[in-house]
C-alpha cells in the first residue's frame, strides 16, 4: 500500500495519537479528502475532451470523494 501512497500524490493518513479524539480523527480524514478531491479534479482537468473514459472515471470518483467529505463534516461533534 505504501507504494501506492508513494505514487498518488496524496500523503497517507495516519491516525493521531490519541485515538479517542474525535476532532484530531476528524481533521486526518478532512484532510485526506481534500487531497483526494485536488487529485481527482487535476485528473478532470488535464484529460477533459481528451480521453473521456478517464475523465469519467476521475469524475465519478470524485462525485463519490465529495460525497464522502460531506458526510464527514456532518459528523455530530
Amino acid at each position: 500500500m505504501k507504494e501506492f501512497h508513494d505514487i498518488s500524490g496524496c500523503p497517507p493518513a495516519y491516525l493521531p495519537a490519541k485515538t479517542n479524539d474525535t476532532m484530531e480523527i476528524l481533521e486526518v480524514l478532512v484532510a485526506a479528502e481534500r487531497c483526494a478531491v485536488r487529485q481527482c479534479t487535476h485528473i478532470c482537468n488535464i484529460t477533459a475532451g481528451k480521453d473521456h473514459r478517464t475523465y469519467d472515471l476521475a469524475l465519478s470518483i470524485l462525485h463519490e470523494e465529495i460525497a464522502a467529505r460531506i458526510m464527514v463534516l456532518r459528523v455530530p461533534g
